[in-house]
């Protein structure tokens, strides 16, 4: 049996801050899926330091990674493990939103 699993975070150098995954036994991520984990990313997230600048540049990292899964098509394990990653700086930091595709094949189809 197939197995489908894909994480979506926000890192700060190599550690993770917070992640939300999505898997499936039976069916991979579809574009409106991976979206709405997306958007409860920056809902749990956009209060981590509370202030506008921290906001602005984590949502456009999130909106860049809404855009990334709006241009793919049967994204696969096999061939984009590491998909897509959005960084911004805050405060001399690093940060990034990533989208990991940790198993399985066809995601982010209509």
């Amino acid at each position: 049996m197939a197995r489908y699993d894909i994480r979506f975070q926000l890192q700060v150098g190599s550690q993770n801050v917070n992640s939300v995954t999505y898997h499936s036994e039976s069916e991979p991520c579809t574009k409106k899926e991976a979206l709405q984990r997306l958007a409860t990313l920056w809902a749990k997230e956009k209060e981590y330091f509370g202030d506008s600048e921290w906001n602005r540049n984590f949502k456009e990292a999130i909106e860049k990674a809404e855009s990334a899964v709006n241009r793919a098509h049967n994204v696969s394990a096999a061939e984009n493990r590491n998909f897509y990653q959005a960084k911004f700086y805050y405060k001399d930091q690093e940060y990034r939103v990533d989208i990991a595709i940790e198993a399985g094949e066809g995601h982010f189809k209509d």
